[in-house]
């Protein structure tokens, strides 16, 4: 694994949801560095905090831009931010209870998962928003 390398081409032309979508991938650029670097379990445990409050956030935000857009695939994407929630902050916050170890196999799927939901999930949400007048 690797640091994630913003470009270009991972902006959706919905600017609200682009710098959210650049602070959390700089977030967890942060918490990867610091793992790799052995930083301590606080400073671990501030990043994962922080990536998981700004997860819940954003995930909140982008549901509630679908709903007054009347996005038709609302229930799919809201899903797959559910599952997200589930199996990565909900874990990350154990880690940063102690109670679980970060692993960078943690950090791998927190990555793929990431980039993969805005690559496509979110590609297709702003190119609905986009016809609906917003950018």
């Amino acid at each position: 694994m690797s640091a994630i390398r913003w470009d270009d081409g991972m902006c959706l032309g919905i600017e609200r949801i682009d710098e959210q979508h650049k602070k959390l991938t700089g977030l967890i650029n942060e918490l990867y560095v610091a793992f790799t670097a052995g930083r301590d379990r606080d400073i671990l445990s501030r990043l994962i905090r922080e990536i998981s409050d700004y997860c819940l956030y954003h995930f909140s935000d982008e549901e509630r831009l679908m709903a007054e857009a009347g996005y038709p695939d609302t229930e799919h994407h809201t899903a797959q931010h559910r599952t997200f929630v589930h199996k990565t902050v909900d874990f990350l916050v154990d880690a940063a209870d102690g109670k679980e170890d970060l692993s960078l196999e943690v950090l791998d799927f927190l990555t793929d998962w990431w980039i993969g939901h805005i690559q496509g999930t979110d590609v297709r949400l702003g190119e609905y928003l986009k016809t609906q007048g917003l950018s």
